[in-house]
């Protein structure tokens, strides 16, 4: 999307349009009429810009980095920090206090002394499975550098099935690092690496069929949920449950 036109691939053609939303810096798509195969994870990016990766394991800090140009007779009182994620503010330093959102509260941080030296890296710990995502900076209407920070987190998470939402779960694997362990009741019916961000299940039976919840390992938070419906084929399928 370039000034407000969207330009689409040809199996979205004819069907998106820009969404103008009020807030600076955000922007949205509106697709429709759906498809199936709509479905799946979206994530924005801005083009031609500057980006920074941080990776780290479940529990341990992270670091996003961001700086910017600060006048050297500046004061913590001429100075107003805004940390957003996938477009909505997360964290404000204004007026020399830390303001954050509640899943972020008492977890995210920024350095005093740094910021008048015109470092404003937010430092999270411990970090969550959920706090995954598109990261911007800004201070004063002005746009730190990197533009858009994307942080992945990678760390134990469990694969959980029942035959019905609030019934007993089994475990199905359990993800680490990229490894996959199935469950006994598992056993040499998948792939043991995820594959894009998928648990392969192989030789599915109608008994299958059912909620697949993929929680953390530390704290048993749900991450996500997918319902599956198995077919009767002749012919070996494939059950992707994602793993976040």
């Amino acid at each position: 999307m370039t000034s407000g036109r969207v330009s689409a691939e040809p199996e979205f053609e004819g069907r998106l349009k820009s969404d103008p939303m009020e807030q600076p810096g955000s922007y949205g798509l509106i697709l429709g009429p759906l498809v199936y195969n709509d479905g799946g994870a979206y994530d924005c990016r801005p083009k031609n810009s500057t980006a920074a990766r941080v990776s780290t394991a479940m529990g341990e800090p992270a670091i996003l980095p961001c700086v910017g140009n600060i006048k050297k007779q500046a004061h913590h009182g001429d100075l107003c920090v805004q940390w957003r994620r996938d477009g909505k503010v997360i964290c404000k330093h204004c007026n020399n206090i830390l303001t954050c959102s509640p899943e972020f509260k008492n977890r995210a941080s920024l350095s005093t002394d740094h910021i008048l030296q015109g470092n404003m890296s937010l430092t999270i710990k411990p970090t969550r499975s959920s706090d995954r995502g598109y990261y911007q900076c800004s201070y004063n209407e002005e746009k730190g550098n990197p533009a858009i920070v994307s942080l992945t987190v990678t760390e134990p998470l469990n694969v959980m099935f029942s035959t019905a939402a609030g019934s007993d779960e089994v475990l199905v694997a359990s993800v680490k690092e990229g490894s996959v362990l199935f469950g006994s009741r598992y056993l040499g019916r998948g792939s043991d690496r995820v594959l894009s961000n998928t648990v392969v299940l192989r030789s599915v039976t109608l008994l299958d069929s059912g909620v697949y919840s993929i929680t953390e390992n530390n704290t048993g938070e749900a991450i996500g949920t997918v319902f599956v419906q198995a077919h009767v084929s002749p012919q070996e399928k494939w059950l992707g449950s994602p793993c976040w």
